[in-house]
């Protein structure tokens, strides 16, 4: 069973929450917001991008870790 992504618009995860299926390496997909906390509950490393189609500043987030305040708003998500 894949589990979920979980990203916030707001630090210390508040504001809009998004859920999202673990991506494959090599896929990109925009999140619809820019998130600045997240949670990856999924068993898979996945990575968080500043910039349009993956491009940009980006964050890698390894399986069962969280990062509660982001520098910037993260917009795209993808593989690792």
């Amino acid at each position: 069973m894949r589990r979920f992504l979980c990203a916030w618009s707001g630090p210390t995860f508040n504001g809009l929450k998004g859920t999202f299926r673990p991506i494959d390496s090599g896929q990109c997909r925009w999140m619809g917001f820019g998130a600045r906390s997240a949670l990856n509950q999924t068993f898979e490393y996945q990575r968080m991008w500043t910039g349009r189609n993956c491009t940009g500043t980006n964050i890698l987030l390894a399986p069962g870790r969280s990062v509660s305040n982001l520098p910037s708003a993260y917009v795209w998500l993808g593989g690792a």
